[in-house]
């Protein structure tokens, strides 16, 4: 027996007749179209507007570190629209240094309207990650992968602050079993900002 037939049969043995049933289910429906109307009317919300602040051409700068060691990272991240304004998807090329030749990165970072919260889809050549998180009160878009590489834990932060003039600063954390071993940090300039 389903939750709405359950409700029907509670309702019934109560007394209470069909007619609350009926404005219940109306009720569901009502709340579930409040929920959901954004999506039918074709505007994404706000969360999901202010990721067209990535579209466009960036040139990237950066350094990785891994314990004592550092590499310079030098490339280009590109952005257009996508999901029907819901979202962005990207390209990052960049050579990092000691890596031996150029690096391709896809992104898709969009609005999860249901989970009210935003997803940073990568993959790369090493690994393909879901960060889901969001915007926070001072205007940087911060997500989070948490998952396994064989039996370790591994979780990836992801911090993109835009400036609002043509900058942005990518900052990267990764760990695994709690203990830091990866941080990058690039410094993006928009082409034609």
């Amino acid at each position: 027996m389903g939750p709405l037939t359950s409700v029907f049969s509670r309702s019934a043995r109560i007394g209470l007749g069909w007619a609350r049933p009926r404005h219940l289910l109306l009720v569901l429906i009502t709340s579930t179209r409040k929920r959901v109307t954004h999506m039918t009317t074709g505007q994404a919300p706000e969360a999901a507007r202010r990721l067209t602040a990535f579209i466009g051409q960036w040139k990237v700068v950066g350094a990785l570190r891994e314990g004592d060691s550092e590499a310079v990272i030098v490339g280009e991240w590109r952005f257009e629209p996508a999901m029907d304004g819901w979202g962005v998807r990207g390209v990052l090329q960049t050579d990092i240094e000691g890596l031996g030749g150029p690096m391709e990165e896809f992104e898709l970072i969009g609005f999860d309207a249901p989970a009210g919260n935003v997803h940073m889809f990568s993959a790369n050549r090493y690994a393909i990650r879901d960060h889901v998180g969001g915007w926070t009160a001072d205007d940087r878009l911060k997500v989070r992968y948490q998952g396994k590489v064989g039996a370790r834990d591994v979780t990836e932060e992801i911090t993109l602050n835009l400036d609002g003039r043509g900058r942005m600063v990518a900052d990267i954390v990764e760990q695994v079993d709690g203990e830091v071993v990866l941080t990058t940090t690039l410094e993006l300039t928009k082409v034609g900002a």
